[in-house]
């Protein structure tokens, strides 16, 4: 089965919370929703989002890089997303931009994985058209924009499991935002791997159904099954 990238992603591990299923989840977790995950870089280093002075304090603190240093941050990413590297939100089009940022800016950092999200032909062409209003016609929303692209990538190495995503105005939520490792255990006989993510596609599909049906009461979005896959973050890795 051929899979096809959504983007590469920058996701800092999350410890796991009181609110989560101890005994299903590992103690740490990496997903690409900013409901659990911290995702470098925040949205704020683009110039165009307001609101941001707090944030941006909070944010050069946790970097502990000056207000020059994230003025030079805030241009590159401009840049990036300027020439279709990065997207909006808080995602890369190109694996080396993503690179480039965590050895500029968090190598200080602990805990940061570097990981492609990857989806099915069958279920890009849904992403595709479901999502095309915002993708072709805002030209902003960055997961659309990299689908568009078509870059396969071969799964087999790196990958830490698969993940029931559910895309909801150009950002994702989990499974685990809406406890649905409780349901997927329960009444689906899924066994989650060390990682916290389904072993296979195939019951990654049938979590992902389950997740879409709306009597289920989980976030409405399009939910999908997604690999994910671990990268090196040297530029000299595969």
């Amino acid at each position: 089965m051929e899979f096809y990238v959504g983007g590469y992603y920058l996701i800092e591990g999350a410890s796991i919370e009181n609110w989560m299923n101890k005994d299903l989840l590992p103690s740490q977790i990496f997903t690409p929703s900013s409901c659990i995950c911290n995702l470098h870089p925040e949205d704020i280093c683009l110039s165009w989002v307001t609101d941001r002075n707090e944030t941006i304090t909070a944010y050069t603190k946790k970097l502990s890089i000056t207000k020059e240093q994230f003025e030079e941050l805030q241009e590159n990413i401009d840049s990036s997303f300027n020439t279709n590297k990065y997207g909006w939100i808080q995602m890369f089009l190109e694996v080396d931009e993503a690179r480039k940022y965590y050895k500029k800016w968090l190598t200080n950092i602990p805990d940061i994985k570097l990981v492609a999200i990857a989806t099915s032909k069958e279920h890009r062409e849904i992403f595709l058209t479901e999502e095309k209003s915002e993708g072709e016609n805002l030209g902003a929303c960055g997961n659309w924009l990299m689908l568009e692209k078509g870059v396969s990538i071969d799964i087999n190495q790196g990958l830490l499991g698969y993940d029931v995503l559910g895309f909801d105005v150009c950002a994702f939520h989990s499974f685990i935002c809406n406890s649905l490792e409780n349901d997927f255990a329960e009444k689906l006989g899924i066994k989650f791997n060390k990682s916290g993510l389904i072993s296979s596609f195939s019951e990654a599909t049938i979590a992902a159904d389950y997740a879409q049906n709306p009597d289920v009461g989980a976030e409405t979005a399009l939910w999908q099954p997604w690999a994910i896959i671990e990268l090196s973050k040297n530029h000299s890795g595969k």
